[in-house]
């Protein structure tokens, strides 16, 4: 691998880490009333309040 190879293949399974975040997330809001939602998923971003 080529180390443009290299990079290439980091990025991309750093993003697909993010997409599996994301699409978690997506389905608590589906599964959850929106507060219940929106409280675990602040608890996952390390209890951070927006």
């Amino acid at each position: 691998m080529t180390v443009k190879q290299r990079v290439i293949a980091s990025l991309l399974v750093e993003k697909a880490a993010e997409n599996r975040e994301l699409a978690y997330k997506v389905g608590l809001v589906c599964r959850l009333k929106p507060t219940e939602a929106m409280r675990k998923i602040s608890e996952m971003n390390g209890g951070e309040e927006e």
